[in-house]
């Protein structure tokens, strides 16, 4: 029996065979190098504006303006607090103002029942505790 002796591969079998992988390897990594600025995208500042009806419709004047128009059909409800918000907020911003009591014009020809009624009536209410949290009130007038 003959024995038969494996012969390694030599040195420019594995060079042949690794090189071109490790060219393609540094080509990628080189082209990835070159191109990562387009690849991540660059952060724009976006300035962003609230939405001024929005805005309007959470306004200590909304809520005032709601009440009132409302207090013939729902029911008085005691709004002192909020009248004194409101006239703070006309003093800044008339233009709010003008497009709260729109929008609560709006919102007012939906209210029709009683259910919805007790509903303004707790909006209205939680309206008056933001107001007097914010420090405006009154000394009772009784």
């Amino acid at each position: 029996m003959a024995l038969t002796v494996q012969r390694l591969p030599s040195f420019g079998f594995i060079a042949r065979r690794l090189v071109p992988v490790l060219v393609g390897v540094a080509a990628a990594i080189g082209y990835a190098a070159w191109t990562w600025p387009e690849v991540v995208p660059q952060l724009v500042p976006v300035a962003v504006k609230p939405d001024p009806v929005a805005r309007a419709e959470s306004s200590f004047s909304y809520t005032f303006s709601l009440a009132k128009l409302l207090e013939e059909r729902c029911g008085e409800v005691e709004m002192q607090s909020l009248a004194i918000a409101s006239d703070a907020e006309k003093r800044s911003d008339l233009d709010m103002v003008a497009r709260a009591w729109t929008a609560a014009t709006k919102r007012a020809r939906t209210i029709t029942t009683a259910r919805s009624c007790n509903h303004i009536r707790a909006e209205i209410a939680a309206g008056v505790r933001r107001a007097e949290k914010a420090g405006y009130w009154s000394w009772p007038t009784d």
